[in-house]
């Protein structure tokens, strides 16, 4: 090897460091908080699925069955005295669902890219969340729907690094907080399909 060539390992070992610094977790949480707020100055609640009776678990089906969010906000509840409004849980716990959803995108991306690239392309996930949750016309507040994203995006992070046992509490937890973690199963057997020797 030449004497001023530098080894690969040590040019992505730099490299995913650099995508990884403070500073890039300070422009997803000004840009998560930015979200945040269009979100949540655009929706409203909808009928029978308040915070509070979402929170209560006596809200309409089938929110009612989507417990993980609203069991975690019960139990600070608790451990609060009812002192602190649902509210002023409820929106920072979006906030910090941005900033993981952000986090967890950019791991997604560097499946396929460099860390570098991966750390400024993870932003874009904001712009179809913005449409989503705050551009459509008719927008309601659904404390779960942010963390139905990352257990999506983990699920598809372990699939690909074939960590299932990881794979399996996620699929666990995510169908705690949505039904929707049936998209991992459809995912994974389009993912697999032509992987494994079918029988007959």
């Amino acid at each position: 090897m030449p004497a001023d060539a530098t080894p690969v390992s040590s040019i992505n070992s730099v490299d995913q460091r650099q995508s990884s610094s403070p500073l890039w977790l300070a422009v997803y949480a000004v840009v998560a908080a930015l979200f945040t707020w269009a979100y949540w100055i655009r929706s409203g609640y909808a009928p029978h699925a308040s915070p509070e009776e979402l929170t209560a678990f006596t809200a309409t089906t089938p929110f009612q069955y989507r417990v993980l969010v609203p069991a975690f906000v019960h139990g600070i509840e608790v451990l609060a005295h009812n002192r602190i409004p649902l509210n002023r849980i409820y929106l920072p716990l979006t906030w910090v669902s941005a900033i993981v959803l952000v986090l967890v995108f950019r791991s997604y991306l560097r499946l396929f890219t460099s860390s570098r690239a991966a750390a400024p392309a993870a932003l874009a996930i904001f712009w179809p969340l913005l449409f989503n949750y705050s551009l459509l016309p008719i927008q309601f507040f659904y404390p779960y729907d942010l963390p139905a994203i990352i257990f999506f995006m983990l699920g598809m992070i372990t699939m690909l690094r074939r960590q299932w046992a990881w794979y399996y509490l996620i699929f666990v937890l995510a169908t705690f907080n949505r039904e929707t973690s049936c998209f991992l199963a459809v995912a994974m057997l389009f993912l697999f399909w032509n992987k494994y020797p079918k029988g007959g």
